[in-house]
């Protein structure tokens, strides 16, 4: 009986480490995913500095502020990128994602409407038509 009771104390104690070894990787890993945005915005930044009509970065750094949950400052650079290259496919996409998220279903299906007319990509033509089907039933409502 001794045996089992130790052997539960065990089993317990080195799950409470476990977890709170978890726990501290998981704080890290979210520090890092920030510290990582935080790199990315800088360059993106720069980049933009050096070289404004380039659209592809104006993606990538609304894409990076999105998750950086500045949405009007996504919204600026996705807009701007589509102003510089109106066939850009992923600033059209990531342009309607943060519509759709935001709840702006109307610009968002309007964005999507593009991709699906004037795209051949599959991941975008799975992705829109997914999109659409939600913003349909939410509008139908």
């Amino acid at each position: 009986m001794e045996y089992i009771i130790v052997g539960i104390v065990v089993v317990l104690v080195g799950s409470s480490l476990f977890l709170a070894t978890l726990e501290m990787k998981k704080r890290g890993m979210f520090r890092s995913k920030n510290r990582d945005l935080d790199l990315a915005m800088v360059g993106l930044s720069q980049q933009i500095r050096r070289h404004p009509n380039d659209a592809k970065a104006h993606v990538k750094r609304g894409i990076v502020r999105f998750k950086k949950r500045d949405v009007k400052g996504a919204l600026g650079d996705l807009i701007h990128a589509i102003e510089l290259d109106d066939t850009d496919v992923e600033a059209h996409y990531h342009c309607g994602v943060v519509r759709h998220e935001t709840g702006d279903l109307k610009g968002a299906r309007k964005e999507f409407d593009w991709i699906r007319d004037h795209s051949e990509d599959p991941f975008y033509k799975t992705a829109v038509s997914e999109r659409l089907q939600r913003i349909r039933a939410a509008l139908s409502r």
